[in-house]
């Protein structure tokens, strides 16, 4: 949820299950329409939402949560790991792939997914004309993403530091860029 900094995270379209005699376990996550970039809330890569969530928010000022939510990112981004530059990308292309010509079909049959002129409810709809800048997009949006959050993560020391007047000015100062900072880059 942090990763996409999905504007639904622990508030909305969160479930959580718990099978006979087992623990209960977060999931399946889903519903990431409002996410990587596209909601009018959260359009830039800097700056944490979940800590702003009372679930997760109160879980990450306990030092224990707040280290191995450390860890786990550390894990999650290592050569190999499901969250690594390489299996991102990888992911993007397979799901790219897979949805082959019906993703084509519904981008072309769909104006209002080619630049705009009104915007959804909460989207900020990326204002491109083709499905393969989307892609680019989508792509650009989570390295860039999984980056700030190595540094990000990786510089805290407490849990504090989640909730510092820092953080929450890096987080307001990100979400006033809007969506036109992913037109400076090229892909990697």
């Amino acid at each position: 949820q942090e990763f996409t900094k999905n504007r639904d995270a622990f508030i909305f379209s969160a479930y959580f299950q718990r099978a006979p005699g087992r623990r209960m376990s977060a999931g399946p996550p889903w519903d990431f329409n409002l996410a990587m970039g596209n909601s009018e809330e959260f359009t830039g890569v800097e700056g944490l939402i979940v800590p702003g969530r009372d679930l997760a928010g109160n879980l990450l000022r306990r030092p224990e949560i707040f280290r191995r939510f450390q860890e786990r990112w550390r894990e999650l981004r290592a050569p190999g790991g499901a969250f690594s530059e390489e299996r991102v990308l990888a992911l993007v292309d397979e799901v790219v792939a897979e949805s082959g010509l019906a993703a084509e079909r519904q981008f072309g049959r769909y104006s209002e997914l080619r630049s705009p002129t009104k915007r959804f409810v909460m989207n900020v709809n990326y204002g491109v004309d083709t499905y393969e800048e989307n892609v680019r997009i989508v792509r650009d949006y989570l390295v860039k993403r999984g980056r700030w959050l190595d540094g990000a993560l990786g510089a805290m020391e407490t849990p504090d530091d989640l909730f510092s007047e820092e953080m929450a000015r890096v987080l307001e100062e990100s979400e006033a860029l809007g969506i036109g900072w992913w037109r400076e880059e090229e892909s990697p």
